[in-house]
């Protein structure tokens, strides 16, 4: 069965700054949406209305919804009945390489791993910099879905930033390659459910499983602005330090990086694998 088949319930896509774990001890997928600047949250759903027992004939924007509160801000996708996929399962198939060889454009480990990938080693949680220098967190929580990652087929990478890997003490360079922007959770069940809670309203919804006519949840968290950069790695260091103290970047190589691309279509703002056990691993 391919990932992207139509028969499921809903994908959730799930893009920009924050910093995910892969709960394995809650069987859930967690991130932590790092409400920094002009990054604005917002949850959109399109799928079919359902009109009188019956689907409509085009997708259409079902549900749509600006977060501005930044604490205190929960969001949880979950499902009813017998889930295909029960509690957190990842599309990592065969060899991969960044730099080297025809990767599946799906494959999970195009989405940045902040510990082992980038550094070499796991991260422990950043005690030096204190609550009120740390942007605010609004946390989502995904249980029962299989993810992928979404990035451009091979022609057409040059979409999105390929990034070089900085040494911040050395100042030395070295290529790193393209990194995914989006996180996808595939979901088939009964029913997918969304819950928004905020300080100002709750929102409950609930869509009932189409054949072949999956829902599209996306959850996203960018700076479109026009200073907005296609990389945040600094304020993930307010969350994560490595034990040994090494920082580094990643920058965009300019001849592959014009300003502003993005495989979305939208200013490039990507998530990133904070390779821990939960975000609570890490959060004050």
């Amino acid at each position: 069965m391919s990932i992207l088949e139509k028969d499921a319930t809903a994908f959730v896509k799930v893009r920009g700054l924050g910093i995910a774990a892969f709960n394995e001890t809650k069987k859930v997928f967690e991130n932590a949406i790092l409400r920094h600047g002009k990054h604005k949250l917002r949850v959109t759903v399109k799928g079919p209305k359902i009109v009188g027992g019956k689907p409509s004939r085009n997708d259409e924007v079902l549900f749509d919804l600006p977060i501005t509160d930044l604490l205190n801000v929960k969001i949880k996708v979950s499902t009813t009945g017998t889930p295909e996929t029960s509690g957190i399962k990842r599309y990592t198939p065969g060899w991969f390489s960044r730099l080297v060889g025809l990767n599946d454009p799906n494959d999970l480990r195009w989405v940045l791993n902040f510990g082992s990938e980038l550094h070499g080693n796991k991260l422990v949680k950043n005690t030096t910099t204190t609550p009120g220098q740390k942007p605010a967190v609004s946390r989502l929580e995904i249980a029962n879905a299989w993810f992928f990652s979404e990035i451009p087929e091979p022609r057409d990478l040059k979409k999105g930033p390929y990034f070089l890997k900085k040494d911040d003490q050395t100042g030395t360079r070295e290529p790193f390659g393209f990194m995914a922007e989006s996180i996808v959770g595939r979901m088939k069940a009964t029913s997918v459910v969304l819950d928004i809670d905020t300080p100002k309203k709750k929102h409950h919804k609930e869509f009932v499983h189409v054949d072949m006519r999956p829902y599209t949840i996306e959850i996203t968290n960018v700076d479109s602005s026009t200073t907005s950069t296609p990389n945040e790695i600094k304020i993930l260091y307010k969350f994560l330090k490595n034990p040994a103290g090494k920082q580094y970047d990643l920058e965009g190589w300019v001849p592959f990086t014009p300003k502003g691309s993005s495989s979305t279509g939208m200013d490039y703002c990507h998530i990133t694998d904070g390779d821990g056990g939960g975000i609570d691993e890490f959060l004050p």
